[in-house]
C-alpha cells in the first residue's frame, strides 16, 4: 500500500550555530532541552537524544514535538507557503510574501490581511 503524507503546519529553524540563533532555538525547543556544542545541538527527548549538525533544520511538529532534519531531506519533504506569517511571543510580527527571515520557516495555510505590518 501507498501512502501520502497529509499537508501540516510546522515552524522550523535552521541551526547556524550562531549565538542569536543558539537563543533563539533555546526559545524554540520549550519542551526539551536543548544543549549546544561548537559544532552541534543535542535535544533531549523521552525517546533518546537527537543530534542536530550545523545546517540543520529544527523542526517542531503538530503535536509540539520538536526534531532535527538535514537540509537535503527539508527541502525535499517542505516548501514555503504562498504566504509566511512571522509569530513572535504568539503575536503576529510579520506577514507576507516570500520569506522574512532567512534560516526560518512558519508554515501556515491561513491568513488575514488585518495581520500585515
Amino acid at each position: 500500500m501507498q501512502f501520502r503524507k497529509k499537508p501540516v503546519i510546522i515552524e522550523a529553524i535552521q541551526f547556524d550555530g550562531s549565538s542569536e540563533n543558539r537563543l533563539e532555538l533555546d526559545k524554540f525547543c520549550t519542551n526539551r532541552r536543548a544543549e549546544f556544542y561548537p559544532d552541534h545541538l543535542r535535544i533531549v527527548t523521552l525517546e533518546g537524544d537527537l543530534r542536530a549538525d550545523i545546517g540543520d533544520w529544527i523542526i517542531k511538529g503538530v503535536g509540539g514535538e520538536v526534531y532535527p532534519c538535514k537540509p537535503d531531506i527539508f527541502e525535499a519533504t517542505y516548501e514555503p507557503p504562498e504566504v509566511f506569517i512571522i509569530f513572535i511571543d504568539n503575536q503576529v510580527e510579520w506577514a507576507g510574501p516570500g520569506p522574512a527571515i532567512p534560516g526560518r520557516y512558519v508554515l501556515s495555510d491561513r491568513f488575514d490581511e488585518g495581520d500585515m505590518h
